[in-house]
């Protein structure tokens, strides 16, 4: 056998309940050109870091950016794509070439 717990939110009780309550406000939308500048910041950044040491791992960066796996993996594949950067060897033993 298993217990499980279903949880109820508070808001959903009160809402039954008939109580008023102020709906909490949404946060503003982020500007679409300033995750885009961020984004070609950490592209710049990550670029520097691949100059300096071409065989720098994505778990590297990832800890040396802050990003999460998925994000620097999405950077990578645009500066692929765009081909700023490209992969010689394996995924273990290879290195970054930058191409300026």
């Amino acid at each position: 056998y298993f217990i499980s717990r279903l949880f109820v939110h508070e808001a959903f009780l009160e809402e039954k309940l008939g109580y008023n309550q102020k709906r909490a406000e949404k946060e503003p939308k982020r500007s679409r050109k300033k995750e885009l500048k961020n984004g070609a910041d950490r592209k710049i950044d990550i670029l520097y870091r691949m100059e300096e040491n071409p065989e720098v791992t994505q778990v590297k960066l990832m800890e040396e950016f802050d990003l999460s796996r998925k994000q620097i993996q999405r950077l990578i594949k645009d500066m692929r794509e765009e081909g700023l950067v490209e992969r010689r060897g394996s995924n273990r033993n290879g290195k970054w070439i930058v191409k300026k």
